[in-house]
């Protein structure tokens, strides 16, 4: 009998981390420091409740930042989750 693949779910869009550009933001340019933070190219949602936010980066030596968000369950911010 022929396996078949695993299930995959779709990934609800979450408003909240679809939203904390600003705090992403923030992360970003902590980590990058001195080296200057471009613009918010994109988003994308991991699982629920965690997604990343991507950032151009104007600095020849950085190719681009990508910075994790998470939401803990009924939370209404954001919080760093990795770089």
């Amino acid at each position: 009998m022929p396996k078949t693949g695993a299930r995959t779910r779709a990934v609800k869009k979450d408003a909240v981390l679809e939203a904390a550009v600003d705090v992403a933001r923030a992360g970003a340019e902590a980590v990058a420091y001195p080296r200057p933070v471009g613009e918010h190219v994109g988003f994308e949602m991991v699982s629920e409740r965690l997604a990343t936010h991507f950032f151009a980066s104007t600095d020849a030596g950085i190719r681009g930042l990508v910075l994790g968000r998470h939401r803990r369950p009924r939370a209404a911010r954001a919080h760093r989750h990795r770089v």
